[in-house]
């Protein structure tokens, strides 16, 4: 069995382009299950043989599959437009410029302030959890409480624009 070669790694994270890795694999036989998902069949001349298709990995993402976020939490100069806005007026901004942008109605952030939730910790939890980003709920607790709120907003923003200049395609399938 030929193996693929190794990417170049720096700090345990693969630094490469997105791509399909195939490897083939033995022909089945006693005991093996043919119609195991994950695999593609194709007739050979002596059987089956079964080609595996492994998860794509794209820039800055691990072999655990996740990733760092594009940017730091502190970062707000890469962006000092929306830095301005959020800082002057956050929940305006999560209303109208961030909620479409996760697939949300505008009126999501007000509707879960009035159910005691954070709008800030539910789309970054959302974020984090549908884009592969390494993290954890304290973190994120952390992060979107008291005065790193507005850092937060900002970091996510800038992650979804990341996310739709790397991808071509919208973070969130958003709502008419």
């Amino acid at each position: 069995m030929a193996e693929a070669a190794q990417p170049p790694q720096e700090d345990g994270v693969i630094q490469k382009q997105p791509q399909q890795v195939q490897q083939q694999q033995p022909m089945p036989g006693a005991g093996s299950d043919p119609y195991r998902v994950g695999y593609e069949q194709s007739a050979g001349s002596a059987g089956y043989q079964m080609t595996v298709i492994s998860q794509q990995l794209y820039i800055g993402q691990s072999a655990d599959g996740l990733r760092n976020w594009s940017s730091s939490v502190c970062g707000c100069f890469d962006d000092f437009e929306s830095c301005c806005l959020v800082y002057w007026c956050c929940p305006c901004y999560m209303c109208c410029c961030l909620s479409h942008r996760f697939g949300e109605s505008c009126c999501a952030p007000f509707c879960l302030s009035l159910s005691g939730q954070s709008a800030s910790l539910v789309y970054r939890t959302k974020l984090r959890a549908a884009h592969g980003i390494r993290g954890g709920a304290i973190e994120d607790c952390c992060v979107t409480t008291g005065c790193c709120m507005a850092c937060s907003v900002c970091q996510m923003k800038r992650e979804l624009d990341f996310i739709e200049q790397t991808t071509g395609k919208p973070a969130f399938a958003r709502h008419r």
